[in-house]
């Protein structure tokens, strides 16, 4: 018998959840101090004398744009912990597998084009000079002088020392790992937001002392910040967020003056120690990395904040959004695209220009820019970038 059309039930496509423009809005947030940095850095050496007042200005500027890093692993916590809290149990091997494609895939990709970049272009004499390897299959080889350093495989894979940016999925991956312990221990133990925030930054504390007495001086691990245990607070704090991020808005009218206060006294301190040992002075290291890590903590907090409220703002917030959604390709192609632009010829023009280091910045993110979207047609993204940006970005 034929079901006639009027019997057919009502299929019901399920609604999407609407996706919150706060998280792109932050990592817009954190993607132009990640290459305003930079920029600022490359500029002083470039464009100004040592000592002099815009060599000061861009040197305090570049020392004040330091929290992206805390930022983006906080927000990255947040995230994975969000998303994994809407299965029960958690898919482990779903996740996992997202980290492989998202975080590992990438992190290869761009290890290996970096270290042809400086093969090719950023290398000095010492690094290119030939050296005669035994290699198994091959026989005797004439090969770089780098490619054949321990250091340069030791850090640059183990700690994305390839080139100096890399190192952020370093630590991302090394998070990744301890994820699978620290999401079901902050699921269990359920403490109030005042105690995991105390609690972490005492672990970081411990984490400083641990580097002082043992990694460094046993082991000479020389990178630290190059490690998760450097960022206790943001892995902390933003797994904690994200279990509980429905409270977010409470908790924001009764700790945003601890958020503060974090953020600024940390600043001050940060900043005091910092031109003291520009200007020669020995500072101690376990006051100075603790007001950092509060400065750069308590202003990613402030940043999630902000993100939330220009979220509600509609129009105003996209194109910061717009941003955020190709964070990861800006982050990965701009060192590349400031090394093309700042050659002999091109430095010339832009130290002639009024404001030069500033056209240079516009030129780095266009260029950047326009790099990602080449890789997004050539299709690809999904390889270099872990996902296809024609796309929001996901969440985990």
């Amino acid at each position: 018998m034929t079901e006639s059309p009027e019997s057919k039930p009502d299929i019901v496509e399920p609604t999407p959840r609407p996706r919150d423009a706060t998280f792109d809005i932050v990592k817009g947030v954190g993607i132009l101090e990640v290459m305003t940095h930079h920029l600022l850095s490359h500029s002083a050496r470039k464009f100004t004398q040592e000592g002099a007042w815009d060599w000061w200005a861009m040197q305090i500027a570049h020392r004040v744009l330091h929290f992206a890093v805390p930022t983006f692993l906080l927000l990255s916590a947040l995230l994975l912990a969000k998303s994994l809290l809407r299965h029960d149990p958690p898919n482990w091997r779903h996740f996992y597998f997202r980290r492989l494609q998202r975080t590992l895939l990438p992190y290869i990709i761009w290890t290996g084009i970096y270290l042809l970049f400086r093969l090719k272009f950023a290398h000095n004499d010492a690094e290119l000079e030939l050296r005669s390897v035994n290699l198994p299959l091959f026989g005797m080889l004439s090969i770089p002088r780098m490619l054949t350093e321990r250091e340069l495989w030791v850090s640059g894979l183990l700690w994305g020392k390839t080139y100096y940016h890399l190192y952020f999925l370093g630590v991302l991956l090394q998070f990744s790992l301890l994820f699978g312990l620290l999401y079901p221990l902050m699921r269990r133990a359920q403490k109030p937001f005042s105690t995991i925030f105390v609690v972490s930054f005492v672990l970081q504390l411990f984490a400083f002392w641990l580097n002082a007495v043992f990694l460094y001086p046993i082991l000479h691990f020389t990178t630290p910040a190059s490690s998760v245990l450097w960022y206790i607070p943001a892995f902390v704090l933003g797994t904690w967020l994200g279990l509980h991020y429905a409270e977010w808005e409470s908790l924001w009218k009764q700790w945003h003056t601890l958020f503060y206060l974090t953020a600024f006294c940390g600043l001050g301190i940060y900043l005091y120690l910092e031109i003291a040992s520009m200007r020669g002075a020995e500072v101690n290291s376990y006051v100075y990395n603790f007001a950092l890590t509060a400065y750069t903590t308590g202003t990613a907090l402030l940043l999630l904040r902000f993100g939330q409220v220009l979220a509600q703002k509609g129009r105003r917030g996209e194109i910061i959004q717009r941003i955020g959604n190709w964070s990861l390709p800006l982050f990965l192609i701009h060192p590349m695209a400031l090394y093309f632009l700042s050659g002999p010829r091109l430095s010339a023009i832009w130290g002639r220009l009024p404001g030069g280091f500033i056209v240079l910045g516009v030129s780095m993110f266009a260029v950047s820019w326009a790099v990602s979207w080449l890789f997004m047609k050539a299709r690809l993204d999904r390889v270099c970038f872990g996902r296809l940006l024609s796309t929001p970005s996901g969440n985990a």
